[in-house]
């Protein structure tokens, strides 16, 4: 009898859930420029040499409350593509679902400008919801990528109250905020930020008060994903950003070398950079020695747009050489 009566209470619970459970809004925000912005009033004039503003902001924290019956569940539905570079941007998509047993209110926005009094001088509160991409299994990064909506209850249509079972589908394009330590195939988890936050502007600047959220989270599956060992070594121009940073340090080296008295150097054709060119580019002639004084040379350009950097060296006793290091390599 008492299992019976269980059976019932559970239908009776679950019932209006189900009954309810369906998408009631979609967003794509993959074709949404955001408009972020907030104003606040012009800096005072200087006064004696002194000008400018300032900014602040503030985080207030706490944690879930399980007897709480508000709760969401953020699942992450697509990666694409299943490889991810990076530096690259990828396409996402979630459903946020009302998971808990009590309506609950989530923005809807795009605009966080759009929320702001016409008067930039008054204070406003708005809340935010933050869509996370997280790495499974990685604690020291809260988030790989994020998606950003925000609402305010005096704005109609841009917080959206969502009964048990109800959900938003939202699609954004998101560029990942950190490069994972390794390449590895690994799993992707949605998860969310709930916040209400309060902006209050002055002159030359703002201090915004930040209050996180917690309904009860709901646990969801992962996605299996690549990570790529990093961007693309070519450049859209044919360069390698590796190259001409190496390059670009090598110049510095070849600089603080010209730095080291002649009599504390040894004789014959030997610098950092002539070193490098015969461990790495045996094919290039490498660029003849500067003999240098005991005073500083001192380095005078460097190009690197036109197929790689001039060393340009002057000294008392030796003329202006430019010779040219080996291109970065082109696609």
């Amino acid at each position: 009898m008492t299992l019976v009566r269980c059976v019932r209470a559970l239908l009776v619970f679950s019932c209006p859930i189900l009954l309810n459970a369906q998408q009631v809004k979609s967003i794509d925000l993959s074709v949404v420029s955001q408009r972020t912005e907030l104003r606040h009033p012009p800096a005072p004039p200087c006064d004696n040499s002194l000008c400018g503003g300032y900014g602040g902001a503030s985080v207030g924290d706490g944690a879930p409350d399980r007897r709480d019956p508000h709760a969401l569940g953020v699942y992450l539905l697509s990666v694409s593509p299943e490889a991810i570079a990076p530096s690259e941007p990828f396409d996402v998509e979630f459903n946020v679902v009302n998971t808990g047993l009590a309506p609950i209110a989530v923005p809807v926005s795009p605009h966080l400008s759009d929320l702001q009094p016409a008067d930039e001088s008054v204070r406003f509160t708005y809340f935010s919801i933050t869509l996370v991409v997280s790495l499974e299994g990685d604690w020291r990064h809260p988030a790989l990528a994020r998606a950003d909506l925000y609402g305010a209850k005096d704005h109609d249509g841009t917080m959206l109250v969502l009964r048990p079972g109800e959900w938003i589908h939202v699609k954004a394009k998101v560029k990942p905020q950190y490069s994972p330590a390794q390449s590895a195939t690994a799993r992707l988890l949605g998860g969310f930020w709930l916040r209400r936050n309060t902006f209050t502007p002055h002159a030359g600047g703002s201090f915004t008060n930040t209050e996180n959220l917690y309904p009860n989270v709901t646990p969801t599956s992962s996605i299996p994903i690549s990570l790529l060992d990093s961007p693309s070594l070519l450049n859209s121009d044919g360069g390698s950003n590796w190259c001409k940073q190496a390059l670009s340090y090598i110049m510095v080296l070849h600089y603080f070398w010209g730095q080291i008295p002649a009599r504390k150097k040894r004789d014959g054709d030997f610098s950092p950079v002539n070193f490098w060119m015969r461990r790495t580019a045996p094919s290039v002639l490498p660029i003849q020695a500067l003999r240098h004084d005991e005073r500083a040379s001192e380095l005078r350009d460097f190009d690197g747009d036109a197929g790689g950097p001039t060393v340009g060296v002057q000294s008392r006793y030796v003329r202006r050489a430019n010779r040219r290091l080996p291109a970065c390599p082109t696609k």
